[in-house]
């Protein structure tokens, strides 16, 4: 279950809608949205084609914020950290933009 902030910043975000509350941020141009938390980027948004990245912030906030994204795109999808490696669908992931299958 995620936050109030986490849930409206997914919805604006996937939707295509500016968003601004606190730590999130939602810009949108030329039919792209963008998912910002802190000013860093962790989500691209093309026409329904989702790119998530921690932006170097392995963080509970951002994994909370992408783990969002991903129960809402792809729902089998998951982000995890073991022994201080970050896994995403069960393999290493360097945190930088990846492109998330349905």
């Amino acid at each position: 279950m995620s936050n109030k902030i986490t849930g409206d910043s997914v919805d604006a975000f996937l939707a295509c809608r500016p968003f601004r509350r606190e730590n999130m941020e939602v810009t949108v141009k030329d039919n792209v949205s963008y998912l910002y938390l802190f000013d860093n980027r962790i989500g691209i948004n093309t026409n329904g084609m989702v790119s998530i990245s921690t932006c170097g912030w392995e963080t509970r906030t951002t994994f909370s914020r992408l783990r969002e994204v991903l129960r809402r795109v792809s729902p089998s999808s998951r982000l995890y950290t073991k022994r201080y490696v970050l896994y995403l669908n069960d393999k290493e992931w360097n945190g930088n933009f990846k492109l998330i299958n349905n």
